[in-house]
């Protein structure tokens, strides 16, 4: 089986996956992974790292599974950090940052999520309540984060 060993390769499968998806300002969807893969990287993440960022939302938002993603040839060291990267469907938003917290490596990931989305270009998008609703969110992720990975 073909192991997916360059950025490009896995930007190139995550621009595929996401090709339907836009954001709520209409930008292509592929940029926010865009954004927190190279947040990643700018933060001293690992190749690995970034490639599992540029991935982060597929299982959540696309129809793809973590298996398929490693018969498509993605690295199962990549797969683990998708896969913690992963709200599950009956998970609180709490137990998914308590299983996220438990592989480290996401953490960083998480991160640049959170500081991405967070972002006063993606949050001037959405109406006052949204985006009090998602500081608050993004705030309480933090601190659970900060209490797994102080940095």
């Amino acid at each position: 089986m073909r192991q997916w060993k360059s950025l490009e390769a896995i930007d190139a499968m995550a621009t595929t996956l996401h090709r339907r998806h836009v954001d709520r300002s209409g930008e292509p969807y592929i940029e926010h992974c865009r954004a927190v893969a190279r947040m990643t990287a700018e933060n001293g993440g690992t190749l690995v790292q970034q490639m599992a960022a540029l991935l982060h939302d597929s299982v959540e938002d696309v129809d793809v599974t973590l298996k398929e993603l490693i018969d498509l040839g993605v690295a199962p060291e990549v797969v683990v950090l998708v896969d913690a990267m992963s709200r599950r469907p009956e998970e609180s938003q709490q137990d998914y940052l308590n299983r996220l917290v438990t592989t480290p490596d996401a953490i960083l990931i998480k991160r640049a999520d959170i500081a991405h989305n967070s972002s006063p270009e993606r949050l001037d998008h959405l109406d006052g309540a949204t985006q009090e609703r998602l500081r608050l969110k993004y705030a309480a992720a933090t601190a659970t984060l900060d209490a797994a990975d102080p940095r």
